[in-house]
C-alpha cells in the first residue's frame, strides 16, 4: 500500500463563493481525504455542502456530522442556506 499526502491550505479565500475552491480541491483528490479546521466547525459545514451540492446527498444526511459537532449560528445558517438555495 502506498500512502501519499497533498497539503492544500484554504485558510484565506478571495472567491465570492469560498466553497468552490474547497469543492474543486475535494474533487481533485478522489478517495479518502483528510480535511480539518481548528474546531471542525467550518469544515463540517463545507463537507455538508459538498455532499449535497456535488454528491447529491440529501441535506438531512449530509449535515449529520455538522449537527453532531455544533449548531450553526445565524451567520453560518445564512451561509449554508444561501449555498443551498440554487441547487438543482
Amino acid at each position: 500500500m502506498t500512502l501519499s499526502s497533498i497539503y492544500n491550505h484554504r485558510a484565506q479565500c478571495s472567491s465570492p463563493h469560498p466553497r468552490v475552491p474547497f469543492f474543486d480541491a475535494m474533487q481533485a483528490h478522489p478517495g479518502r481525504v483528510w480535511v480539518h479546521c481548528a474546531a471542525n466547525m467550518r469544515v463540517s459545514a463545507f463537507l455538508g455542502l459538498y455532499r449535497v451540492l456535488r454528491q447529491g446527498v440529501a441535506p438531512e444526511a449530509a449535515f449529520d456530522l455538522m449537527h453532531d459537532l455544533w449548531q450553526p449560528n445565524e451567520v453560518w445558517s445564512a451561509f449554508i442556506a444561501d449555498a443551498l438555495k440554487d441547487r438543482p
